[in-house]
């Protein structure tokens, strides 16, 4: 019993000392430059007042080199904000349960390069298909490990 009160007090010792040494290092990204892009629809620029994307991103913590899905994306509000962010090396997965050839015209400009479209039915495990490797390889909570992975 002894051993594993040592084992555990280890553990958490090395959880809370990386914590802490991501935050001292890790600076939060400035976004502005991709929500200030100059490219965005103005009718998107007007939803920023209420959406804050820059605090959006920095909560989730969004980076170049990222591979991030914006799941449910409508007409892509956030896949336009988040190709920037993540830049040539990264890649954004656009989903909607439905495609729209209107929305998905837009990334097929060069600027959009790094989007991937990954349209369907939501709830038919077919997201990990269309969006590869990247899908199907994240990573899981001990507390969710097993359990319902339905759906993307």
């Amino acid at each position: 019993m002894k051993y594993i009160s040592l084992i555990y007090t280890a553990w958490l010792l090395a959880l809370v000392l990386s914590v802490a040494g991501c935050s001292a290092t890790n600076s939060a990204p400035d976004y502005s430059a991709a929500v200030k892009n100059p490219e965005r629809p103005q009718t998107e620029v007007e939803l920023d007042a209420a959406r804050k994307p820059s605090e959006v991103l920095a909560f989730y913590g969004v980076k170049p080199g990222d591979k991030v899905a914006d799941i449910w994306a409508g007409r892509g509000y956030y896949t336009a904000i988040l190709s920037q962010v993540v830049g040539a090396q990264g890649v954004v997965y656009t989903v909607n349960p439905n495609s729209r050839p209107e929305i998905n015209d837009r990334w097929k400009k060069p600027a959009y390069a790094n989007v991937r479209v990954a349209d369907g039915p939501f709830g038919q495990g077919r997201h990990r298909q269309r969006c590869g490797k990247d899908a199907s390889s994240h990573r899981q909570s001990p507390r969710h490990q097993g359990g319902d992975r339905r759906g993307f």
